[in-house]
């Protein structure tokens, strides 16, 4: 490609290109310096964590490309030097396998370089195709993790309004040194410590459902079913379906296990639950829930200790999901694995 005037350097080939004029065609070295052409001169110019960029969108946090990149562990970062429209600028026969490149673009790239000069590219809508190396740079790992925010815990802190109003008062009434520790006491072996689940021996157990599970989630209810206990000789006069402790259906215990359950704020997050009904009561809502939701956790909810002594203690907690497992730890060592429906423990 002959130009007259100063302009961006032609892209490589793809592999699929059967112009015999672009074997003749000179790139400069990948990686290079290159001056943009008059049609590419850019408008605004401003810097950020990424560096000097030419587009007057808002790039992405580093943030946000840290966690692009743990989801897709084998891609690297690369950002658009210059603009780059395949319709125009490509010299193959199928344009349309290539990605339209703004300068500033964030590009994800995925594999090595081909033969001809081009990655296998993502925008981060999603869009996939390939990249001319020699209009893209890599944005360092490093550059990355320097402009990161401080590590923060994956899910919301919430405090119950009762405990917000205590006042606190962190203030030292002395300048007295304070030990280095955080705990005075020696590391403890816990590889010995066994982990039982708390039952009520004053009233009968109440069997609980099982296996529930949402079926279909729209933008204001949910279709959910479960399974009845395993205990069959107790019968089930019939399950309570509730949002946040709340009845909002209620099934026969003689009908399919299966309701509709309407008008929930699935914009933020709910507990939703079952219960099974006895002439002796119901079963606990932790043993059969689920949280669901827009902004609905994994990690179990409400953790609480207590009648902690120098030897034993008890931790209850309410599942996000009554259906999987739960993993107890002291000191970061795992000292017992509670099967679905458990969700107190003595240690």
């Amino acid at each position: 490609m002959q130009g007259s005037g100063p302009g961006p350097p032609p892209p490589p080939s793809s592999s699929n290109s059967n112009n015999s004029n672009h074997q003749n065609q000179q790139h400069p070295p990948y990686g290079s310096q290159m001056v943009p052409g008059p049609s590419q001169t850019p408008s605004t110019s401003f810097t950020n964590h990424l560096g000097p960029t030419t587009s007057t969108t808002v790039p992405p946090s580093s943030d946000t490309l840290l966690l692009q990149l743990r989801s897709r562990p084998n891609s690297r970062v690369f950002r658009a030097l210059f603009q780059y429209l395949p319709l125009r600028d490509s010299p193959n026969d199928n344009p349309q396998l290539e990605l339209s490149l703004q300068p500033g673009d964030v590009v994800l790239v995925k594999g090595e370089m081909d033969s001809d000069g081009f990655y296998c590219g993502e925008m981060l809508d999603g869009r996939q195709g390939l990249v001319p190396s020699n209009y893209v740079e890599r944005v360092p790992d490093s550059v990355l993790l320097a402009n990161a925010r401080a590590p923060s815990p994956s899910f919301p802190l919430r405090i119950p309004p009762h405990y917000s109003q205590i006042q606190h008062d962190f203030s030292s009434p002395d300048h007295s040194t304070l030990p280095d520790t955080v705990c005075p006491y020696p590391p403890t072996d816990v590889t010995k410590v066994t982990v039982q689940e708390i039952k009520n021996s004053e009233t009968p157990r109440i069997p609980c459902p099982r296996e529930l599970i949402v079926e279909k989630k729209l933008s204001r209810s949910a279709l959910v079913s479960w399974s009845p206990p395993e205990e069959s000789f107790v019968a089930v006069s019939q399950y309570h379906v509730c949002v946040d402790g709340a009845v909002r259906a209620i099934v026969p215990g003689s009908y399919k296990c299966r309701a509709l359950v309407e008008d929930i704020p699935l914009e933020t997050s709910v507990n939703l639950s079952v219960r099974a009904v006895t002439e002796h009561g119901h079963s606990p809502d932790a043993c059969c829930t689920i949280a669901i939701g827009n902004e609905a956790q994994v990690a179990p909810q409400q953790v609480r200790v207590w009648n902690v002594t120098p030897v034993s203690g008890c931790v209850r907690w309410y599942p996000s999901n009554s259906n999987a497992e739960h993993v107890v730890s002291l000191n970061a060592v795992k000292v017992g694995v509670c099967p679905p429906t458990v969700f107190q423990v003595s240690l």
